[in-house]
């Protein structure tokens, strides 16, 4: 059991690894990609500031 696992942990260790090496540490943005976004309801603060913040990561990054 304790052999899984560590198995486990070294595996999930390095599928991350892996993972950040191929993304190289750069953003990568998608051109014309679309996300849709459903709000039932703005009558509680928590699905404001929801909204405001789906809003406001939908922003395009500023560049310098």
């Amino acid at each position: 059991m304790n052999t899984r696992r560590h198995f486990m942990a070294a595996l999930s260790v390095t599928v991350s690894a892996l993972a950040a090496l191929a993304v190289g540490g750069q953003p990568v943005y998608a051109k014309d990609l679309k996300i849709g976004f459903s709000q039932v309801t703005l009558q509680s603060p928590f699905y404001v500031q929801l909204k405001n913040g789906a809003e406001a990561a939908a922003k395009p990054p500023a560049t310098n």
